[in-house]
């Protein structure tokens, strides 16, 4: 894979997660967790809304970390597969039911 198409790939992913529910560690120690709303492709800053400072459990309504504070971040939601979904719902609903 070039050099191009896996930045393209890596901010495809990046692109992906917005608006899902994260948790995020910074530099100092502190871990929070929201929902992501932006992402600077640059410098990797984020914001976060409904955010829960994990270490007192403060609640902020919105935070934005400088993407050289970012130790990690990581998703909090699984994925949900549609076609697991429907399966399971045929397993409890007749075909035509619903």
């Amino acid at each position: 894979m070039s050099d191009v198409a896996a930045m393209r790939t890596f901010n495809r992913e990046l692109a992906s997660v917005v608006g899902s529910s994260i948790e995020v560690a910074i530099k100092d120690g502190k871990k929070y967790s929201g929902i992501l709303k932006g992402i600077d492709q640059n410098t990797l800053s984020i914001v976060l809304t409904e955010v829960v400072d994990l270490s007192d459990g403060a609640h902020i309504p919105k935070i934005f970390i400088y993407g050289d504070n970012i130790v990690s971040f990581s998703v909090a939601e699984k994925e949900v597969s549609i076609e697991g979904l429907a399966k399971e719902l045929e397993k409890t609903f007749p075909p035509g039911g619903v």
